[in-house]
């Protein structure tokens, strides 16, 4: 009998050290390339205790016109999401930069491809779900809609958090604004009357359908680059087809949040949408 309750404890034992050796430590990994241009590299945070069932990605997506910025703009919010979404892998990517010559798109949706096609073929090593949250800012969020809506054809994006960015090209109240020269940066040298074509298949409000991921959006009332009316006309767009959606408009914010409360508010509200729809 002694002799048996030995054996069984040995292999008590050493079962708990085989999953204690089994677990997969927190590792964070920077400017990991998923092409082969200089900037098409992505930093990568994966949880401790990670697994290919419930370990799903949340990407996130700098701003910046499309001819500017880094992942380094968006380290703040990366780093909420590894303290509110300790099981989740979070990823920080950057992506080609457009100009007038060479322009954002469609270079800029093929690199959001080829980052989550890499995080896809990396799973099983990586120990995480390929299942993905998109969430950008500005020109971010326009290409997080844009990719979702367009040309996910896997449907592997699950939610989108669209922060500030443009959604319909095409509205005659956008083009009267100044700002919207900045377009040019994604589409190259055209003005919507020389070439319509271009700026409908840049906006991702053209590709709603009832399949589209749930959707949140958050604006300044006072943002004259992505005006409020982006949101709203994205708002109608979904609720006509039955998709799941919600959208904020701050009193006296601008394109960048600045009162402590908006941004208390906007994180709250992101923090029910990923626990109840990713």
């Amino acid at each position: 009998m002694e002799q048996s309750v030995k054996v069984l404890s040995f292999c008590l034992a050493y079962i708990l050290q085989v999953n204690s050796q089994d677990v997969p430590d927190v590792q964070y990994l920077t400017n990991i390339s998923y092409g082969n241009e200089p900037e098409q590299i992505m930093d990568l945070y994966l949880p401790r205790g990670r697994d290919l069932l419930t370990s799903k990605i949340i990407v996130t997506i700098h701003g910046g016109a499309w001819r500017s910025g880094s992942k380094e703009d968006m380290l703040e919010q990366a780093k909420w999401f590894h303290s509110n979404f300790p099981f989740c892998a979070i990823v920080n990517m950057d992506y080609r930069l457009g100009t007038i010559q060479d322009p954002g798109f469609p270079k800029q949706i093929e690199d959001i491809s080829l980052a989550l096609q890499f995080l896809k073929s990396k799973s099983a090593g990586y120990r995480i779900q390929p299942q993905f949250g998109l969430l950008g800012f500005s020109a971010g969020a326009h290409l997080a809609l844009l990719y979702a809506y367009a040309y996910d054809r896997e449907k592997n994006v699950k939610v989108v958090c669209n922060i500030a960015g443009l959604t319909d090209l095409t509205d005659p109240e956008l083009q009267k604004s100044i700002k919207f020269l900045r377009t040019k940066s994604l589409v190259g040298n055209y003005t919507y009357d020389s070439n319509p074509k271009i700026f409908k298949d840049v906006s991702p409000i053209t590709y709603v359908n009832a399949k589209s991921p749930s959707t949140i959006s958050f604006y300044g009332e006072l943002d004259e680059q992505a005006l409020p009316s982006q949101g709203i006309r994205l708002e109608d767009a979904l609720d006509a087809l039955g998709v799941y959606n919600k959208a904020y408009y701050y009193t006296g914010e601008g394109h960048i949040f600045q009162k402590p409360e908006t941004l208390k508010h906007m994180r709250k509200k992101l923090f029910y949408f990923f626990n109840n729809y990713f």
